[in-house]
């Protein structure tokens, strides 16, 4: 499995075991984490695929910041 599919893997675990609203504050501060937090959980009543839907309606930045967090927990570097 190539670096990148190990990548998806990573992010998925994450959301699935550890995101919570804690964590959105942790990793983006108070007002910006409770503001991710809110805009994933409107996606969950709307979405099937929801968490894919609401990381791609995230800027670049905020993406990169999950993505990192979820190869630091999950990773294998």
């Amino acid at each position: 499995m190539g670096k990148e599919n190990n990548y998806v893997e990573c992010f998925m675990y994450y959301m699935y075991n550890r995101w919570d609203l804690n964590e959105s504050k942790k990793l983006f501060g108070e007002s910006l984490g409770d503001h991710i937090y809110t805009k994933w959980t409107e996606k969950i009543e709307y979405s099937i695929d929801r968490t894919m839907s609401w990381y791609g309606d995230l800027d670049k930045k905020c993406r990169d910041k999950l993505l990192e967090r979820a190869k630091e927990i999950y990773g294998e570097d």
